[in-house]
């Protein structure tokens, strides 16, 4: 069985400040321990980048500083709230410092499987997705076909409806002459005193030169026409 390897030449510089950066009680507001001592908590995430960073590691890099805790195997612990972060190390213990020695950093070989494991779960999530584009697309040509039925069919009811209108417009044009024609032949009647010729009354139909330009308007002024003419 192979010895464990322990760091003869004591915890390295990022864990000696960041351990560091937590005795310093003044900043607890920016950066503190939990409350039983197993990890930490940056509770202000602007301050930290830009005053506490600087200060022990001489650059504003929130990124790399996460990243140098993942390479020494730190974990994310909570993740509600946004506006904090909080990281734990099983050997990164408040009041625990000799324990720092005993945290090494990952080798080569770790990170290169955890970037295996990384190009696995992302080619799987791009086939994934890949193939919810190729339904979404077929979906999407459903619907563009569907919706030009439904437009060629509207324009179908629309021609129809529009035919309709001047049909009636024909049928409001011929009994307000019908009634004007009536209406006149009975004053006519009653002037002469003859009331014996009301029932022989008959529809005059309006000339097809006054009914000309309404006919022209319809797609179906022939028949309209011959409707008229044959009643």
């Amino acid at each position: 069985m192979r010895a464990r390897k322990y760091n003869s030449h004591g915890p390295t510089s990022f864990l000696k400040n960041t351990y560091e950066i937590l005795c310093n009680e003044s900043i607890c507001s920016v950066i503190r321990w939990t409350e039983d001592g197993g990890g930490f908590v940056i509770c202000d995430i602007y301050n930290f980048t830009n005053t506490v960073l600087p200060k022990y590691f001489k650059h504003n890099n929130l990124s790399s500083f996460v990243r140098q805790l993942n390479m020494y195997g730190f974990h994310k612990t909570k993740d509600d709230d946004s506006q904090t972060l909080q990281f734990s190390h099983p050997l990164f213990q408040k009041e625990k410092k000799y324990l720092l020695k005993e945290i090494h950093r990952k080798s080569s070989d770790s990170v290169g499987n955890m970037n295996k494991e990384g190009i696995s779960l992302l080619a799987e999530r791009l086939q994934k997705f890949q193939s919810q584009q190729h339904t979404m697309e077929t979906m999407l040509e459903n619907l563009e076909s569907q919706y030009s039925q439904v437009l060629e069919q509207n324009q179908v009811l629309i021609s129809e409806l529009f035919q309709s209108k001047q049909r009636e417009k024909q049928i409001e044009l011929f009994l307000q002459n019908f009634a004007q024609q009536t209406k006149e032949e009975v004053q006519n009647m009653e002037e002469n005193g003859d009331s014996s010729m009301l029932w022989n009354i008959e529809p005059r139909y309006p000339e097809e030169d006054l009914l000309e330009d309404e006919f022209e308007k319809g797609s179906h002024d022939g028949e309209l026409k011959e409707d008229f003419l044959n009643e």
